[in-house]
């Protein structure tokens, strides 16, 4: 018997610069959760408005700038800062499952990092069962 693919899912983080003290707290945040996205096969995407990641950063999680990207999720902003129009990109979370959105996030902290886990839990749990069903062929006389 083959081993179950799974779907793909993916974490995509979005930021307005990656050099900030609050971003620092974000990366922090998901670093310490970087073995758990791991274990749970969960690809982990920063999108931002900045040109390049901090070196640790890019060795850790995928880091690429995209005003496009960040602008399709519905997170980027035009805010007039001293009479001059500037990009903000919101600090949101998303879950994706292939295509799917599964989850949207409007702050990054420690308790939306761990309902993203338990989602991510819920979800595969749910892809299995479909999956596991499949696999077992045996008539429904013998149930």
């Amino acid at each position: 018997m083959e081993p179950i693919k799974l779907d793909p899912m993916d974490l995509i983080v979005t930021l307005s610069d990656l050099t900030s003290h609050k971003s620092f707290k974000y990366f922090t945040l998901l670093v310490g959760f970087k073995e758990v996205f791991a274990w749970l096969d969960v690809h982990v995407i920063v999108y931002s408005l900045e040109d390049e990641a901090p070196a640790w950063y890019a060795n850790v999680f995928d880091c690429e700038r995209s005003e496009k990207k960040i602008e399709a999720l519905g997170a980027l902003k035009t805010k007039v800062i001293f009479g001059e129009p500037r990009q903000i990109a919101y600090s949101y979370l998303f879950l994706y499952q292939g295509e799917r959105r599964l989850l949207w996030m409007k702050r990054i902290n420690y308790e939306n990092l761990v309902k993203v886990c338990k989602t991510v839990i819920q979800a595969r749990s749910e892809e299995i069962s479909k999956k596991f069903e499949k696999l077992v062929d045996i008539p429904k006389s013998l149930w």
